[in-house]
């Protein structure tokens, strides 16, 4: 009760925080004065990007949305989420770290753009994959369009996003929930092998495919895990755990983990898990789940060697560690992305992946103001793709005190990048995490430049003109 009590005044806290600050924002950038509704799409990440962005929007779908940059008409419809009413657009090459600005023109009739995704009673298909889907929310092929690859092979019987149904077929009717120009969801619902609830979206232009559960029982004491069967030969394991990227497998085989004294059933699971051989592999970007299991993997041996991936989503581990039943709990949300890649893993693109599935776009009305930019603004860029940004705050002693970056350098290798902004800096230190000058580093015309060391994370605290 304790734990719950806290957790929910944790999250109020960030949520007004969250609301006043997207709504501030809003009341900070210019707006045109021909009376046309407009809204900004904003991007926490640290590299320009084409994603979908849902506005709460209550108007007519008579309308056109312009991009005030390009002055062009952008793909869009009109979704329900909640029981709330979305315009959905794609916005493409939104800046990092910043935002554009889009604009809704009333018009008599609505702009039409082609529905590029075909559904039938169990496929669903894009320019990018043909996928089936069961009324079990089970992913029983994903094919691969641009290699001519089929990414699940069975394995126990088991496929993709599987609670354990394999090909069963019970449960209701899978139905189109959301259908347009950007995107078109599937839901399945079933009420085996526990009740739960699947929606599977695909994007027109977007190669992410986006799998959202929800269980909606108590499991009691037993596992319930999502598995993921990969058609691979002799694959890799990778995934991130707590600021570091691992290599599943012993250290005497060239991984990560210790060879004795240590427990290797389940791993932790942060961000994602990349399975791959040296041809092909899938990203699973997870957003909820805190551990994984490989093959038949036992708390002694490490299976390094299985196609499987179990994903754990309620247990009490071996029948004790755990909460018990949940604490009574009867619903959970476990959100998934996948992405099939050529090649072997890399890290830098595994993880902008994942940030990308769960740190959607901000869209928020833009109401009146002349703080910012009326069409678009990035407040840095980094010049390294390897390189991310990991945290932008103010100092821990106030704005006055420098803008705090930390980045993350994904490379095996030390890189070598430079910092820049629309707005000039002026003065630069490295300095520790918690925020102590280490040294000033140079800044040459108006940017800063440095090293960063291989897979390391560094700090910096900037100053502007």
């Amino acid at each position: 009760d304790w734990q719950k009590k806290t957790a929910n005044i944790f999250n109020s806290y960030v949520d007004t925080l969250y609301n006043r600050s997207v709504k501030r924002l809003g009341e900070l950038i210019a707006k045109t004065s021909d009376g046309n509704e407009s809204f900004y799409v904003f991007n926490p990440l640290s590299w320009q990007r084409t994603d979908y962005s849902d506005y709460l929007y209550n108007g007519s779908s008579s309308i056109s949305v312009v991009d005030k940059i390009t002055r062009k008409e952008v793909p869009f419809q009109i979704i329900t989420k909640k029981g709330k009413q979305y315009l959905r657009i794609e916005a493409a090459g939104v800046p990092s770290l910043g935002y554009k600005v889009f604009e809704i023109k009333r018009k008599s009739t609505p702009s039409v753009f082609p529905v590029q995704i075909a559904v039938t009673d169990s496929t669903i298909e894009n320019k990018f994959y043909t996928i089936r889907f069961t009324k079990q929310g089970v992913i029983t092929s994903l094919y691969e369009k641009l290699n001519k690859k089929e990414c699940v092979k069975p394995f126990d019987k088991l496929y993709f996003n599987d609670l354990g149904s394999g090909l069963a077929n019970d449960g209701d009717q899978v139905k189109i929930e959301n259908n347009g120009a950007v995107s078109v969801t599937l839901v399945a619902n079933s009420y085996k092998p526990v009740k739960h609830s699947t929606r599977l979206t695909l994007f027109a232009d977007n190669e992410r495919i986006e799998i959202e559960n929800y269980l909606l029982q108590n499991p009691d004491a037993k596992p319930v895990t999502y598995s993921f069967s990969f058609n691979l030969n002799k694959p890799e394991t990778w995934h991130e755990e707590a600021g570091a990227i691992l290599h599943a497998k012993k250290i005497a085989k060239g991984g990560h983990y210790a060879d004795t004294a240590n427990r290797v059933d389940w791993l932790a699971l942060n961000h994602f898990t990349d399975m791959s051989d040296t041809q092909n592999g899938v990203i699973i970007s997870n957003r909820d789940a805190y551990f994984m299991k490989t093959g038949n993997s036992t708390p002694t041996n490490l299976d390094d060697t299985s196609t499987l991936i179990k994903v754990l989503a309620t247990a009490q581990v071996d029948n004790w560690l755990g909460m018990v039943n949940q604490d009574g709990d009867d619903y959970f949300e476990h959100f998934f992305a996948l992405k099939p890649h050529a090649g072997s893993f890399n890290s830098a693109t595994a993880m902008q992946f994942s940030l990308q599935h769960q740190n959607p776009l901000v869209a928020q009305k833009v109401t009146c103001g002349n703080g910012y930019d009326g069409t678009q603004f990035s407040l840095f860029t980094i010049s390294d793709s390897s390189v991310i940004v990991w945290a932008l705050k103010p100092a821990e002693e106030g704005i006055g005190k420098g803008i705090v970056i930390r980045a993350w350098n994904f490379s095996n290798s030390d890189k070598a990048v430079t910092i820049s902004s629309t707005t000039s800096i002026a003065r630069a230190f490295g300095i520790t995490h918690i925020e102590t000058n280490d040294e000033q580093l140079p800044v040459e015309n108006g940017k800063l430049k440095t090293v960063i060391g291989h897979n390391r994370l560094q700090t910096f605290r900037i100053f502007f003109n």
